[in-house]
Parts: C-alpha cells; structure tokens; sequence
C-alpha cells in the first residue's frame, strides 16, 4: 500500500503513543503530538480509516487496525534502525537524524532495512532509547 509520508507520520504517532499504552487514541493526543489542528487530525483519522489503518471507536477515538499496526512497526523499524546508522556510523547527531529519516523512512523496502538490521548487529534500541520492532525473517523472532 503506498502512503504518503504525512500519513507514514501519522502511523508513527499512533504506534507511539500504543507503545506507551493509550490503546484507543483521541484525536486531541495526536493534535497535540503532530502539532497540528484537531479537525486537520480529524481529516486524517477519516482518510487512514478508509484504507484500513485504523479504527475509529465512537466517541473516544481510533486504533490502529491489524493492518495499521503492521505498517506502522515496518516503519518504526525502518525509522529507528536508519536513525540508529546515521548516529552510529555516520557520526550525525540525533536530531538531525530523526529529522531526515522521517522523509525516507516510509519508503524503505523490507530488505534494504533487514539488511541495516543485519549491518549493525540486529540492535534492540534507537538512539532515544526505544525499543526496535524485530523482524521475523531478519532477527528469527516475530516484532
């Protein structure tokens, strides 16, 4: 499925925010998390939900879908692994690697992020400390 990479952040952000466990989402966390109005949050909610990404729970907010939440750890993946390569071995500082990964993160295909993966030794955490979602096929174990 192709997205585009406000839709990529936006997965991000709901996979985030699953991570510290909010299950159900209002849109008001996602407006303030983006930096973004709630209608235009809204907007989104709207667009995800009519590809499947997420589910809307009346009157609370949304979930991701079972298919939302296998894009969203992909590209948590590829995120936190290529921010990982540029500080480690590029010697770029944090910030700025995060910054620039959020551009190509969504784009990455599967093996060229196992192959990452493989490069730096299949590391359990990012550079701000969260945990990397595993790969069955690369690390030998489901994320």
């Amino acid at each position: 499925m192709r997205l585009t990479k406000r839709e990529a952040e936006y997965l991000k952000t709901l996979y985030m925010l699953r991570e510290r466990g909010i299950e159900i989402i209002p849109p008001k966390i996602v407006a303030k998390k983006i930096k973004v109005s709630i209608p235009a949050v809204v907007e989104m909610l709207k667009r995800l939900s009519a590809k499947g990404l997420v589910e809307y729970i009346e009157w609370r907010g949304v979930r991701l879908s079972d298919d939302g939440l296998k894009i969203a750890l992909r590209i948590t993946r590829a995120h936190r692994l290529m921010e990982l390569l540029l500080v480690k071995v590029v010697g770029i500082d944090v910030k700025t690697a995060c910054k620039e990964v959020s551009s190509i993160d969504f784009l990455l295909s599967e093996e060229v992020v196992d192959s990452i993966c493989k490069f730096l030794g299949h590391p359990s955490k990012c550079p701000h400390g969260r945990k990397i979602p595993r790969s069955a096929v690369c690390c030998g174990e489901d994320s």
